[in-house]
């Protein structure tokens, strides 16, 4: 997918910063490697999942809203658009989402609207799902991922929450068209296959692309690169006053 060239300078400048922390002393070169820090599940009884398309939360989250959902957890999906793609109406897709959100257990769920919203619409309809409900987190996509309304989500929920002074949210990135680097790694083994089920419930969407095999194998390598064995989720945790400062241009 083509990259605007306002989030192409987004993704280089984020890069940018940190090889330059990473290598503008020895002090940092050598403290600049670290070990993402490996939980049950995260911190908190109340979350918001903010999805681009859907399919992204299964893709993105999805063992992880099954194990936070097993502890009693709150989880709220929110699908900002339901696009048509190809010869599937966007009706399929609903059809779709509500397969997958049975299979991960959701039923706090839904659909915004068909298409995609306007950035303006989408800062409105963020920060009208943060001031309705009081959430320890927010699940999202991360702000290298390549893909344009990916980036908008990431960015749009950053500027609502500095609209609200809420500089301390918490957002919890992951990832879904590309990989991040990871502050927390959550061990999704046991729930793998009710993942890998609800991923392939988007039968419009892995007709396309395989994401299921693509899944499989980056938290395949997630529990390798942590010497553990199965299948790994990784995030980046991070607060909207810090995500704003990477955003900030």
């Amino acid at each position: 997918m083509f990259v605007s060239g306002r989030y192409l300078r987004l993704e280089l400048r984020y890069i940018y910063e940190k090889v330059r922390r990473r290598v503008s002393s020895q002090y940092a070169i050598s403290s600049s490697a670290w070990d993402p820090k490996l939980v049950d599940v995260p911190s908190g009884e109340r979350f918001l999942v903010l999805s681009p398309h859907t399919d992204d939360e299964a893709i993105g989250c999805g063992g992880t809203i099954m194990k936070l959902l097993g502890r009693g957890r709150s989880v709220r999906v929110v699908h900002l658009s339901n696009q048509r793609t190809g010869m599937h109406s966007s009706s399929e897709r609903l059809a779709e989402a509500r397969k997958a959100m049975e299979i991960l257990g959701v039923t706090n769920h839904v659909v915004v609207q068909d298409e995609f919203p306007s950035f303006d619409d989408l800062r409105g309809i963020i920060a009208g799902e943060m001031s309705s409900g009081n959430y320890d987190a927010v699940f999202l996509p991360s702000p290298i991922e390549n893909h344009d309304q990916h980036l908008a989500t990431c960015r749009a929920w950053a500027e609502s929450m500095a609209s609200l002074s809420r500089g301390a949210a918490v957002a919890i990135l992951f990832e879904v068209w590309t990989p991040l680097i990871p502050n927390m790694l959550v061990d999704v083994t046991d729930v793998m296959p009710r993942k890998i089920e609800a991923i392939r419930a988007y039968g419009s969407q892995v007709e396309l692309v395989d994401y299921a095999r693509a899944v499989e194998g980056l938290s395949s390598y997630r529990a390798a690169m942590a010497g553990r064995n199965g299948y790994l989720e990784a995030f980046l945790s991070i607060q909207a006053s810090d995500l704003n400062d990477i955003l900030r241009t």
